[in-house]
């Protein structure tokens, strides 16, 4: 086995091309009849908890379509490319399939404290904020090609025009909030000249981000006060406002209340091409989810309306 501080040392090349012994998938395959679907997350891609002939617990996570297959080759590269770049937010990378559609990583294990629910605490903000910070200070001359081939979010345009121009799209959100009792979000919207204004995003994309932190994607360990992200199918260079709104976002909703000295981070900006993102989002459907999947237009809903309210105030 190659010691962690000698992984971190090398190029993410030659990670790519000539990567560090891992678990022969066959093994993984072997004891597939373990499996334990794992209880969160969106996408079509399988994932749950394996317990392999050793009686080790893994996490893995396999493509089923094209679309999850591509992501999940994006994924192995973000883990090589974080490994090869010293970035130790992340689990292990323990396996891989040959044609990069499927892997494994180490197990967060609840008995060694390793937490994922939504009880946030200023602690923990913290120290998420500090993995964002150690993400965003990569020097990213080089980028795996898949980061650039593969963008979730391709350019920094407004996400409102879609209200402006689509008389369609008024009517779906207009009937969204309007179910969720929140017509004087609707009435704002569409009534008090909203959409008139002229939206004009200055929101660089320079700096390498997740864009996709939220409880369920942020292992939280209180004992070793350590942070562990997962779900990298989303990083690119990215605008470093959009990471961290998207981040507060969730974590008001779960009630948390953000101290004085994160609420700087708040921007007004940024909040509201979440809001039209999310607002466009939760009435249309995304690639590699479910169309089925009601929670996760009402996730985005719910999401769009505390950025909305956010920005308000901002």
């Amino acid at each position: 086995m190659v010691a962690m501080g000698a992984l971190f040392s090398m190029r993410y090349d030659d990670l790519r091309s000539n990567p560090p012994p891992l678990l022969n998938w066959a093994l993984v395959d072997a004891s597939m009849n373990t499996f334990i679907p794992a209880s969160s997350g969106y996408t079509l891609a399988k994932r749950g908890f394996v317990t392999l002939s050793d009686g080790r617990i893994i996490f893995v996570k396999i493509g089923t379509d094209d679309t999850t297959k591509k992501w999940i080759n994006k994924e192995i590269d973000a883990y090589l490319f974080l490994q090869s770049n010293g970035y130790r937010h992340i689990p292990r990378l323990l396996s891989k399939r040959d044609d990069n559609t499927g892997f494994a990583l180490e197990y967060l294990n609840e008995s060694d404290g390793w937490k994922w629910d939504t009880v946030w605490t200023e602690l923990r903000l913290n120290k998420t904020l500090e993995a964002m910070d150690s993400l965003a200070n990569i020097k990213t001359p080089e980028l795996p090609d898949s980061f650039n081939k593969i963008r979730m979010i391709k350019d920094i345009k407004n996400p409102w025009q879609i209200f402006i121009d689509d008389p369609d799209a008024r009517i779906k959100l207009a009937a969204k909030l309007n179910i969720s009792n929140r017509k004087d979000i609707s009435h704002k919207i569409f009534a008090d000249n909203f959409l008139a204004q002229s939206f004009d995003f200055k929101l660089p994309q320079n700096k390498l981000t997740h864009y996709d932190i939220r409880s369920d994607n942020c292992a939280w360990n209180a004992n070793t006060q350590k942070v562990m992200l997962i779900d990298w199918n989303w990083i690119q260079l990215g605008n470093r406002d959009i990471d961290i709104n998207s981040l507060l976002v969730s974590i008001i909703k779960s009630g948390f209340t953000i101290p004085s000295d994160v609420a700087h981070r708040l921007n007004k900006g940024a909040l509201m091409w979440l809001a039209g993102s999310w607002f466009g989002a939760s009435i249309g459907s995304i690639e590699g989810s479910s169309s089925e999947d009601e929670s996760l237009r009402e996730y985005q809903l719910q999401s769009a309306i505390v950025a909305y309210e956010l920005s308000l105030g901002v």
